[in-house]
């Protein structure tokens, strides 16, 4: 089993990681032979919040090397092969909470900002607005005790870094559905394609924020990166230069996933800074 990018049909694979982790005592093996940081974050959350005493580790050394670089705590050495993966690629999987917002801007000054030294210092600053405003967005729903796990990797050669946030707590759909008469009817794809549209929130009135997912789509879109969104059995995804398109999946996770692509060409921006 490869896992590649996150699609809708990346999640009968890690409903596979559910499976393996319910039915395994302590050591739980990883029949995959290739992974993504939404793959790390969401193991992250899961053996967190279900599995605490459970460890993890793969029968294909690279996933195993791959689990040892990005740090993942619950992660069985089976191996002491030499590492093959470059390690400055890695973007380490990390638990934030609410009260991290400094901590979260300084992690990714250090884990990003480096990589990337050619990048002008104003794209910069948009980038991390705009990742924080999701991270923030994801914070006011979640509702959960476990922070959101974030973990992600550079790719110099594509000219593109990967971050995935995952938090297993409430849900976009559970948020929605409880917002008014008219949400309530709503499926789980049509709840998370509601939470990304201007004007939408189920923060109460004159509550600051509100604009985290549909800022964030309207950045991707002039930066030509991608963005999905997968929460219960509603996925989305925004391409910026496809547009967006929505699955309902056979079998949903709980809380929310966020997985963005930023691309960091500096011709790409032209946006204001107001």
């Amino acid at each position: 089993m490869r896992l590649y990018g996150l699609t809708h049909a990346s999640f009968s694979a890690l409903n596979h990681f559910n499976t393996s982790l319910a039915n395994a005592n302590e050591i739980v093996e990883l029949k995959v032979e290739f992974m993504r940081p939404y793959c790390v974050a969401y193991l992250d959350q899961m053996l967190l919040a279900k599995h605490p005493n459970k460890k993890v580790y793969s029968s294909y050394p690279k996933v195993n090397q791959y689990l040892h670089q990005v740090d993942l705590v619950w992660y069985e050495s089976k191996s002491r092969r030499s590492l093959e993966f470059p390690q400055q690629d890695i973007i380490c999987v990390r638990r934030f909470f609410p009260s991290c917002e400094n901590e979260f801007i300084e992690w990714l000054e250090h884990n990003v900002r480096d990589k990337i030294p050619m990048m002008e210092e104003q794209v910069w600053k948009q980038i991390v607005e705009h990742i924080y405003e999701v991270l923030n967005n994801t914070f006011y729903h979640a509702d959960t005790m476990h922070g959101i796990s974030v973990c992600g990797q550079y790719y110099p050669t594509c000219g593109y870094f990967e971050l995935a946030l995952y938090d297993c707590g409430k849900g976009i759909p559970a948020n929605v559905r409880q917002f008014d008469q008219f949400t309530r009817q709503f499926t789980d794809e049509e709840c998370v394609k509601w939470s990304t549209k201007k004007g939408t929130t189920t923060r109460p009135r004159n509550t600051p924020g509100g604009l985290g997912l549909f800022r964030i789509e309207e950045f991707l879109r002039l930066n030509k990166g991608s963005m999905q969104i997968v929460s219960g059995t509603g996925f989305y995804e925004f391409c910026g230069v496809k547009g967006c398109t929505t699955h309902t999946l056979q079998k949903g996770i709980s809380g929310t996933m966020v997985n963005l692509r930023v691309i960091y060409d500096d011709n790409l921006y032209q946006m204001s800074l107001s």
